[in-house]
């Protein structure tokens, strides 16, 4: 958008390019694809339990522990800090990598939790970015579960991921060592997108004649 103002005083011209981030947002329906339309021969839908796909109830599920237990993501600030020791943002778009690369998760939010609560304690050790010893953690935030039955799958997405992040924002991951049952709110498995604009507004002024 271009405006023209012609005054009597300015003898100079001066122009200003103002560039603004209107909109960002993660489609919640719309323009979303789910993982089974796309990229995908394997996975269906209609696999999924739809009690528990997108709604507004939990359930208490059980996740294996061992070589090939659940993966979790956490996603507060003790289990989940960067190198300045807040919060490492990285890991909401590692959430979104394993949706693009067909792999659904679960959100882990207990229903019981206080302000800052726990959703839930296990036993586990971090596998990612580097491998941990076992202990007993207790979990917050809503942390991000990887569907049973895809832990190679992403371990393979985690690992892309990390590999183009600095040491420092490298997201931790862990695994289950024992079975553990956890309350789940809600299975993902859109893929979510972005839609930005851009509004450019230059301001002319010209010297009077």
């Amino acid at each position: 958008m271009v405006i023209n103002y012609t005054t009597k005083k300015t003898s100079t011209v001066i122009s200003a390019v103002v560039t603004a981030l209107l909109l960002i947002f993660s489609v919640s329906s719309f323009g979303q694809t789910p993982v089974a339309v796309e990229n995908s021969s394997s996975l269906s839908i209609a696999s999924f339990d739809s009690s528990y796909v997108n709604n507004n109830s939990s359930s208490l599920e059980t996740f294996n522990g061992g070589s090939n237990g659940a993966l979790v993501i956490a996603m507060d600030n003790d289990l989940q800090a960067n190198g300045s020791g807040y919060f490492n943002t990285y890991s909401y778009g590692l959430v979104v990598a394993l949706l693009h690369a067909d792999v659904p998760v679960k959100w882990a939010i207990s229903s019981t939790k206080v302000k800052d609560g726990i959703d839930f304690s296990a036993n586990a050790k971090k596998v990612a970015p580097s491998v941990g010893s076992t202990n007993n953690y207790d979990f917050k935030s809503g942390p991000i579960i990887v569907y049973p039955g895809y832990e190679d799958q992403a371990l393979s997405v985690i690992n892309t991921y990390n590999n183009n992040l600095s040491s420092s924002s490298k997201v931790k991951v862990y695994r289950l060592t024992s079975t553990t049952s956890i309350e789940i709110r809600h299975t993902l498995f859109h893929k979510p997108k972005v839609l930005r604009f851009v509004l450019t507004l230059k301001v002319l002024t010209f010297p009077d004649k």
